[in-house]
Parts: C-alpha cells; sequence; structure tokens
C-alpha cells in the first residue's frame, strides 16, 4: 500500500487511505471484548463519524460476502511466491541489504505471466531487485553456473551473481563454516556414542541432541552442495 497511499493521484491515494483506516478500524472492532482499553484508544485515534462515543458501542464486524474475492487472494498469494523466492536468494547469497540485484523469472503458465507481468513494480520494490524480467521456458534457459535458481512447480526465478555478491568472499566463508559444522556434529556423534552419557541423560536430552545432530548433518549437505556450485565459477 505505501506507494498508493503517497501517490499524486489524489483520488487513489485517497482510497488507499479509506481501506486501510477501514480494515484496522474493522481489526479493533473484533479484538475489543478481548483487548477493551488498548482498542478503545487506538479506535479514538482513526477518524470517526460525528457523534461516535466509545468502541463499545459500536457494532461488531460481520462478514460481508461481496468483499471476498478469491480470486485476488489468489494472485496475491502468487506474487508473495515470487518475492519470497527472491528474498531467500539474496539471503543465501548474503547479499547486502541495501543492495539491489536483477532477476529473470521464467514460466510455462500463462495465469503467470498474467498476473507477474502488470505487477513487476511491486515484485521489484519488495524483493529489493533492480530488474525484473520475465520469460517463458522455450526462451534460453538459465545457467546455474552462472546464478542462483529457486524452482516451484510453477516457475523458476534466476538472480545472477554480479558486483553484488563477491565469489570469493563467500567462499572462503563458507569453507569456515563448513569446518564449524563438521566439528559441531563429531562432537555431538561423540556425546551419542557415549554409553554412559546415553545412561545417564534424561531422555529428553538425549533425543533434544539427535533432533539436533540430524539438524547439523542437513545444514552442512546443503552447504556442501552451495559450495561445490560456488568453487566450479
Amino acid at each position: 500500500m505505501k506507494p498508493e497511499l503517497v501517490s499524486p493521484d489524489r483520488a487513489k491515494s485517497a482510497a488507499t487511505w479509506k481501506n486501510l483506516f477501514a480494515a484496522f478500524e474493522s481489526a479493533l472492532r473484533l479484538l475489543h471484548p478481548f483487548m477493551p482499553f488498548i482498542t478503545e484508544e487506538l479506535w479514538h485515534q482513526l477518524p470517526q463519524r460525528d457523534g461516535a462515543r466509545s468502541i463499545a458501542l459500536d457494532r461488531f464486524p460481520e462478514a460481508c460476502v461481496e468483499r471476498i474475492d478469491e480470486k485476488a487472494e489468489l494472485q496475491i498469494a502468487m506474487l508473495q511466491d515470487v518475492i519470497v523466492a527472491a528474498r531467500n536468494i539474496r539471503a543465501e547469497l548474503k547479499v547486502d541489504q541495501k543492495a539491489k540485484v536483477g532477476a529473470r523469472l521464467s514460466t510455462s503458465t500463462q495465469a503467470w505471466e498474467i498476473v507477474v507481468a502488470p505487477n513487476v513494480n511491486t515484485i521489484q520494490r519488495l524483493g529489493s531487485l533492480s530488474s525484473f524480467n520475465l520469460q517463458t521456458h522455450e526462451q534460453m534457459p538459465f545457467d546455474a553456473s552462472k546464478g542462483s535458481i529457486r524452482t516451484t512447480k510453477d516457475f523458476e526465478l534466476f538472480i545472477p551473481y554480479d558486483t553484488a555478491f563477491d565469489v570469493k568472499a563467500e567462499i572462503a566463508r563458507l569453507r569456515k563454516d563448513r569446518e564449524r559444522l563438521s566439528k559441531d556434529i563429531e562432537s555431538k556423534q561423540s556425546r551419542l556414542g557415549d554409553q554412559t552419557f546415553l545412561i545417564r541423560a534424561p531422555e529428553h536430552i538425549v533425543k533434544g541432541l539427535e533432533t539436533t545432530l540430524a539438524e547439523r548433518q542437513a545444514e552442512l549437505e546443503k552447504l556442501r552442495e552451495r559450495l561445490a556450485q560456488l568453487e566450479t565459477l
């Protein structure tokens, strides 16, 4: 909503503010029976009609069937999938939060093209992307050795390595993490191999250690895959 709130189009901006207030005000009325004092205080901070005295005297919200838009909710979920994928790749690449990177999305589903194409600016803004291009599966496939790819049943999102990503520094960091994880795994395996510890330790402690060991091993496997990919560059 943020860009619409400050839109130079006054009518669009006003409508966005009204929708925001309406949603927040309804949420306050829903919460009021459980949080009466703070909802009352916040309710008075919102624009209210003349003569309004208390949230307690207002009607409890009721579902408005004509405002339920399953198609819109599905489209928002589709956009969220793309944005989350972009953010996850950025996190994996350890890209600085202020740095923006380009991305390309490939899909064979026309519905995705219809939803994504008009919302490129939103995807770029929320995904911290400098550019965002949409292509079909029939076009040139992405080269995994030149960037990171997130694959789903509906699309592939590709973010190439560029100046925002220091490959050598990332390799050095991953090697250190590999060594740290390996030592941690060895330590936990040693404890679980100690029969005296297994006999004396409470069951929940042993199970917790086994769970942590499995998590560390999975983490190490992913790290090795990532390191192998980078070392081929």
